[in-house]
């Protein structure tokens, strides 16, 4: 099933496909249903798991969606105001399953969904859809056993690690949100980095210092946190992102891209992104 030239094409793509990819994530149960179906159905997998065999778990909502790509795009463009090509968005949803974590997100939502349930006959449905999901990666080798035992020790030890946070934060104080970033368009900003995964929620950052610094020099403009200015250049406020980034130094990381070597940090579209 791998496609060596599909690698190389997202490789060339990566920016837009991870955007299509982390937004279609978002999509309910039901939605993912029909992403799971439409990709199937494009890569002409056999055993696949059809909502027609599980009717009584998803919402007749998504019915006049239907497995098609026009469904499909009709999700993201629910959320974007952009215009995807369909080359484009066929390739990314293959890639998503064949490389990424389509199968892992659906199963990760089912048994969430699972454990929703009060009554048992519907537990056993959505135990069902999930050992049907799970069979039909492995017969069309799109995923093996031994990865999905993987899967769920890993599921099992991010549980033990959530437990463990949540008793550390019984210890440790919760990390204070900067004044200056309490306004509802700082927050908004602050989100749109959480859902591009720039940083986590406990405002770890997940990408180089150097493009904290210039998401922090645009935010910090973008709310007039300094009305100083150095050579005409308005300066930046730093304080309230090291502060809550934990880091510091970030005005010598800007100076690296602003003055020395000219070059914008790897990844800058994805910060620009948050402001159109």
């Amino acid at each position: 099933m791998k496609d060596e030239s599909l690698k190389e094409w997202y490789n060339d793509n990566k920016v837009v496909v991870d955007r299509i990819i982390n937004d279609l994530r978002k999509t309910s149960c039901a939605g993912m249903m029909h992403i799971y179906g439409y990709t199937s159905e494009l890569m002409k997998l056999e055993y696949v798991v059809s909502q027609k065999d599980f009717p009584m778990l998803f919402s007749n909502n998504y019915t006049r969606v239907g497995n098609t790509l026009g469904g499909v795009m009709a999700l993201l463009l629910n959320e974007w105001n952009l215009n995807i090509g369909r080359e484009r968005l066929k390739k990314s949803l293959t890639y998503w399953m064949l490389y990424g974590d389509m199968y892992e997100t659906f199963v990760s939502k089912i048994i969430i969904r699972a454990n929703e349930t009060q009554e048992r006959v519907g537990q056993k449905g959505w135990q069902e859809l999930k050992n049907r999901l799970i069979s039909t990666s492995i017969q069309n080798g799109i995923r093996t056993q031994e990865e999905w035992d993987r899967f769920f020790q890993d599921d099992e030890i991010i549980q033990n690690e959530q437990l463990c946070e949540e008793t550390i934060a019984e210890i440790h104080p919760t990390k204070q949100m900067p004044i200056e970033l309490q306004s509802e368009e700082a927050q908004i900003y602050l989100s749109r980095a959480i859902e591009l995964e720039l940083c986590d929620r406990d405002y770890h950052w997940l990408k180089s210092k150097t493009l904290l610094a210039y998401y922090a020099e645009i935010v910090s403009d973008k709310l007039g946190l300094s009305k100083a200015e150095q050579n005409n250049v308005k300066k930046v406020s730093w304080k309230p992102f090291e502060s809550l980034f934990g880091v510091s130094g970030l005005s010598s990381d800007r100076n690296m891209y602003r003055n020395k070597t000219g070059v914008l940090p790897k990844g800058s579209e994805i910060v620009d992104s948050i402001f159109k």
